[in-house]
């Protein structure tokens, strides 16, 4: 009886938490929830773009931004809208491309989205996780061709001809011979390489911290240009 009631009390607090909150306002809360478990400003800022995104479909169809239109129906037909808009197409800045948007793309929206239904259940304010059972959109695993030695001949000397041409020759190289992200390269700082021992320490994606090897021709570029 004491558990049953317990029980009952538990519904009804989830149940006032559900009615409470709008979208817009959970994504917020969602937002400085994934701050505070330590995600990268690049993650939380890209989860909460999503999320705004969901909410702006919503809103264009005259859907109330809150609780109960979060739901897998609406979030299927957000799929199929997601699969047919093309690039950029509603932004504020740049003209829309013929092309629509990527398969990747509309995966990464919709994990989103299954991350915000579990999160939303973990915090009480859903009783059930409601995109459980939404499968992922499939998406083709494509094989990234490498560079043939002429593109690689090609792009160094455009690197050359800048202004900037031994850094960017530099840059391009490391990329080349460590596989480094963009992001990971513009990050380092003079203390994370050891020349001596061709190693760099990065900080990659999830704020983990790796060490890279580099080659002798690298290790000379980067000595040259430092």
């Amino acid at each position: 009886m004491a558990n049953a009631i317990i029980t009952q009390k538990g519904a009804a607090t989830t149940g006032k938490k559900e009615a409470a909150k709008g979208l817009r306002q959970l994504a917020d809360i969602y937002r400085l929830s994934n701050q505070v478990e330590g995600k990268s400003i690049k993650t939380v800022t890209w989860y909460h773009e999503m999320l705004q995104a969901f909410i702006r479909y919503l809103e264009s169809r005259h859907i109330a931004a809150s609780l109960p239109a979060f739901n897998i129906d609406t979030v299927g037909n957000y799929i199929l809208y997601l699969q047919r808009k093309h690039c950029f197409q509603g932004h504020a800045t740049i003209a829309a491309r013929a092309a629509v948007l990527s398969p990747r793309t509309v995966q990464c929206h919709v994990r989103v989205l299954r991350a915000f239904s579990s999160w939303l259940l973990r915090e009480g304010y859903t009783t059930a996780n409601r995109l459980q059972n939404l499968k992922l959109p499939k998406a083709p695993h494509l094989i990234i061709e490498p560079l043939t030695p002429e593109e690689i001949e090609s792009i160094m000397q455009v690197a050359a001809d800048s202004r900037m041409g031994e850094r960017n020759r530099t840059i391009i190289m490391l990329a080349l011979d460590s596989g480094l992200r963009a992001g990971e390269i513009a990050g380092i700082r003079l203390g994370q390489v050891n020349l001596q021992a061709g190693l760099v320490k990065v900080m990659g994606k999830g704020s983990k911290e790796r060490i890279v090897p580099i080659g002798k021709v690298v290790q000379a570029a980067l000595w040259h240009y430092i």
